[in-house]
């Protein structure tokens, strides 16, 4: 985001503009069928800092966020990598999609359809394509 903010004059800690960038790149990148991977953190000794930008780059649907220095790689893969909580959901869903003949249908109690079905389907491919977490 630097390349972008820093010659106009606009804060890259200002938080509201950093979520509309965010956003309009990651809607950006959904219409056009491909992943975004967020920009690089630079302060790399603050991990707070990083950590908390990823964070917010996950819930728009990044699946990653670039890295300037080694010691980011495992708050990234931390931050990105699925949760058991999110992978034991997408494989109800998927499983229940496969015994679906129904447009919707639902799962825990949610109404499940196929873009739900799709994201379950990106959720599995992301946790079979990460390390094992670390103890």
């Amino acid at each position: 985001f630097a390349d972008l903010l820093e010659p106009l004059g606009i804060d890259r800690t200002d938080a509201t503009a950093s979520h509309q960038l965010r956003l309009a790149v990651r809607l950006a990148a959904g219409e056009a069928g491909i992943w975004a991977c967020d920009a690089v953190y630079a302060n790399f000794k603050d991990a707070d800092g990083f950590r908390a930008e990823a964070i917010a780059a996950k819930r728009l649907g990044y699946i990653g966020k670039s890295c300037i220095h080694p010691n980011q790689i495992a708050l990234a893969n931390e931050v990105f990598r699925p949760t058991d909580e999110e992978i034991a959901f997408a494989r109800r869903v998927v499983d229940a999609a496969k015994q679906s003949n129904a447009g919707a249908f639902t799962v825990d109690g949610r109404m499940i359809d196929a873009p739900f079905i799709r994201r379950a389907e990106a959720v599995l491919a992301i946790a079979r394509q990460l390390p094992p977490p670390t103890a």
